[in-house]
């Protein structure tokens, strides 16, 4: 099964809307069918959004908020991908 690690550090959000979180950091996993396995909870989440609003405790755009381990976003990613 393949996937895709990414993460979010406290840099991300803190010249943002949401900068008195800006001690909140956040890893997870993309499996192969889409679902985020979010470090610190038992259930995956259905998309990027639902992943980070259960660790920020904020509604939030994941697509923007999650990054891959080269610093792209998860929606520069799909850009990419969509452009490929």
């Amino acid at each position: 099964m393949a996937t895709l690690s990414i993460h979010f550090a406290p840099a991300v959000i803190a010249a943002g809307a949401l900068a008195g979180l800006a001690n909140r950091s956040g890893r997870a996993v993309v499996t192969a069918d889409g679902q985020l396995v979010v470090d610190g909870h038992s259930s995956p989440f259905p998309s990027p959004s639902k992943a980070a609003e259960a660790v920020t405790g904020n509604i939030i755009n994941g697509w923007t908020l999650w990054r891959t381990p080269d610093g792209s976003t998860l929606d520069q990613l799909r850009q990419k991908l969509d452009a490929e």
